[in-house]
């Protein structure tokens, strides 16, 4: 390493090794997606590494505070070892259930369970609506004389 990382370098590269994209990097540190591009490039020629995955796994190495996310399967693991390893903790087992779930749904699929559920939902109170009206005039039929 040739150079020493910025402050805005290694949170770029936090963020990415993430797996978050330039431009969802430039929104959570409020800056351009061409900025956040350039600091990786910097960070990429420092760290003497051309994608955001070994990058990732080099800030992870050089500086403890930027772990690698649980279950990371980066593409040079001899670069550093999953955090769990590395933090000699009890939750190993926990840790590698986590790591085997699966990646969470797109944003579209999210929506499309959001109205089927919202839907459902709609029509079961439909449902009990229909049967407590049609409950409540069949007792009024049904009932004896006196009970009104």
């Amino acid at each position: 390493m040739t150079a020493k990382l910025t402050p805005k370098e290694k949170e770029c590269l936090y963020l990415a090794g993430r797996r978050l994209s330039d431009a969802e990097i430039a929104q959570r540190l409020e800056m351009s997606p061409r900025t956040v591009s350039n600091h990786l490039a910097r960070a990429y020629t420092k760290l003497g590494v051309h994608d955001r995955i070994r990058a990732a796994a080099k800030l992870s190495n050089l500086h403890p505070e930027y772990p690698l996310p649980i279950g990371y399967e980066g593409g040079d693991t001899s670069l550093s070892p999953p955090s769990a390893q590395r933090s000699d903790a009890n939750a190993g087992g926990l840790a590698a259930a986590f790591a085997m779930l699966p990646r969470p749904p797109s944003k579209v699929m999210r929506l499309i369970l959001i109205l089927v559920v919202a839907a459902l939902v709609a029509f079961v109170f439909a449902g009990v609506t229909v049967i407590m009206s049609v409950s409540t005039d069949r007792a009024a039929i049904y009932a004896p004389e006196n009970a009104r």
